[in-house]
């Protein structure tokens, strides 16, 4: 999948203005010459204001008026379908309607099917067909993807068409159902994020009593040790055991006295004499 990118397209509707200019004063061949030469310039791809211009030429209903009508509302089909209304097509022209064909398409469908656009174009491969639409894409006419593995063009962004005369109610109710289906669908995200706000708040407020709850019982669980301790008593330190009684070793040492009386004892042994000697 490949994507390209839109340059401006600012300067479109600019640059008819050179032919704008000119067709105030052309009549006869020179205002048919210049419709020829405005459908065939590289870049200009709206007339709705060169047709008014040439209104005074009186082309309506010859075949340079259908010219311009074609390029203005017109799609490769729609001259293919009775190529004799018109004047001969050079290839920059036939490449210039092929162009305005995909614009047209992608004004009704997002998603454009390569194979529908090749049986509208007439391309005689794949690559040709990837090459009108970067074509279209370089000429500031539109932004799309190529979607090779799908074989699709995904549509981003499209400039527009002169409006045919007489349609501007069908466009104005287009309108109206794009923003009626706007509006629908940006009430159906606020009431999502709604839902997602509150199922985040509960949510929340579901993990905090979970924690209260898990505190609770640590708390709990610390004060009942801490009472079991206490029932016990402090345990002696080593000062205490120091200055602890000896009853239980007077006890002991008045049994084993009583226990040697009446019993014969050894008598302490006799001192010995030492008997001096004497030195001479």
């Amino acid at each position: 999948m490949s994507t390209i990118d839109l340059p401006s397209a600012l300067a479109l509707g600019a640059r008819v203005e050179p032919f704008v200019l000119m067709a105030k004063s052309a009549r006869g061949a020179a205002a048919a010459k210049l419709a020829v030469d405005a459908t065939a310039a590289p870049g200009v791809f709206v007339f709705g204001e060169l047709i008014d211009a040439l209104a005074a030429a009186q082309l309506a209903g010859t075949p340079h008026g259908a010219l311009l009508d074609l390029f203005a509302y017109g799609t490769y089909r729609d001259y293919t379908a009775d190529p004799s209304a018109f004047p001969a097509l050079n290839a920059a022209q036939i490449t210039k309607l092929k162009l305005l064909s995909i614009v047209s398409a992608a004004m009704e469908r997002r998603i454009l099917p390569y194979a529908d656009l090749i049986a509208a174009l007439d391309a005689p491969s794949v690559r040709a067909l990837e090459d009108l639409v970067i074509d279209a894409v370089y000429q500031g006419l539109l932004e799309a993807t190529l979607d090779q593995q799908r074989g699709v063009v995904e549509v981003v962004y499209t400039v527009g068409r002169d409006v045919r005369p007489g349609a501007l109610p069908d466009l104005l109710a287009g309108l109206q159902a794009w923003a009626s289906t706007t509006a629908s669908v940006l009430t159906a995200l606020d009431e999502r994020l709604v839902a997602v706000a509150k199922a985040r708040t509960e949510a929340r407020d579901e993990k905090d009593k979970w924690e209260s709850g898990v505190q609770a019982a640590m708390k709990d669980i610390q004060e009942k040790r801490d009472k079991k301790k206490s029932g016990r008593g402090p345990l002696p330190t080593l000062d205490d055991r120091e200055n602890a009684p000896n009853d239980a070793m007077d006890v002991d040492e008045r049994e084993n006295n009583s226990s040697g009386r009446g019993k014969g004892r050894r008598a302490p042994p006799a001192e010995t004499k030492t008997r001096k000697r004497n030195r001479f």
